[in-house]
């Protein structure tokens, strides 16, 4: 799988209006293939999801699916109070994309399976909702069959989103968010259970694939004690203060240097 790089591209000569592009990248960076193009305004491939030898983006309310090389393949109006769910979204035998669907009434946010060859509703995931949260983001699928997600948590002093703005998923600088969870959804659990807490501010995470589909853990190890920091700045001052002793005592030590020059010349016989 190639990179994707998301470019915003100024269309006049003031910078005024800028069309975002959505580009597959070699590793070397030699060749660039342009998969879509649309006003900034759709936020075209703020949600990428790929599967082998397929992309599914969103732009606006529409969900595309296209190669490798940007042929598109299929392409639908989301729902109301949808979104493609995000990195995750494919199943993992790519017979379906994953939605996510908020209910304003409840508060809630479900995932739901859609074709994507039509987006029509292929059948209810047996998944818990999370509510209290400003969105959720699907980040992939353990091998229990549990979907991963990126729960974004509210600041509470932060002002309400237009209402259009609502449903859509946050991004690394919403003021909206104030910090990140990761949870699991797991088919018959009683509750969706917590992975990974994030302090507050870190408003983004993301896992590698591969860990994600590995399904290894480890216990959690907290930084403690002093940190990078520290040390960088006590090595410093010591080297400040070690240089600064040396030349405040120069002439002692060139005086020193000077006797035990003459002490050995004695000694020879010089």
């Amino acid at each position: 799988m190639r990179p994707l790089v998301r470019d915003d591209v100024p269309v006049a000569f003031d910078g005024a209006t800028y069309t975002t592009v959505l580009s597959a990248v070699t590793v070397d960076g030699h060749r660039w293939t342009r998969l879509a193009a649309s006003a900034q305004e759709a936020h075209v491939g703020s949600v990428v999801a790929a599967a082998p030898g397929r992309l599914a983006y969103q732009y606006g309310r529409t969900v595309a699916v296209t190669d490798l090389d940007g042929r598109e393949q299929s392409s639908f109006t989301l729902p109301d109070e949808t979104s493609l769910a995000g990195k995750g979204a494919w199943s993992t035998d790519g017979a379906a994309l994953t939605l996510t669907a908020h209910r304003p009434d409840t508060d809630e946010w479900t995932l739901r399976r859609v074709d994507p060859a039509t987006g029509g509703d292929i059948g209810p995931l047996r998944l818990l909702a999370v509510s209290g949260v400003v969105s959720i983001r699907l980040l992939d699928w353990t091998p229990d069959g549990s979907a991963l997600v990126a729960a974004y948590q509210q600041d509470p002093l932060a002002s309400d989103l237009p209402l259009e703005e609502q449903t859509g998923q946050p991004s690394g600088t919403d003021q909206t968010v104030r910090t990140v969870r990761v949870m699991a959804l797991t088919p018959g659990a009683p509750a969706p259970r917590t992975v990974l807490t994030a302090p507050d501010q870190v408003v983004a995470v993301d896992i590698a694939d591969q860990v994600i589909r590995s399904g290894h853990v480890r216990e959690a190890q907290p930084p403690g004690g002093v940190g990078g920091r520290f040390w960088l700045w006590t090595g410093l001052l010591t080297v400040l203060v070690t240089v600064g002793v040396l030349y405040a005592g120069r002439q002692r030590i060139a005086l020193w240097y000077d006797d035990r020059r003459v002490m050995r010349a004695r000694r020879t016989g010089g």
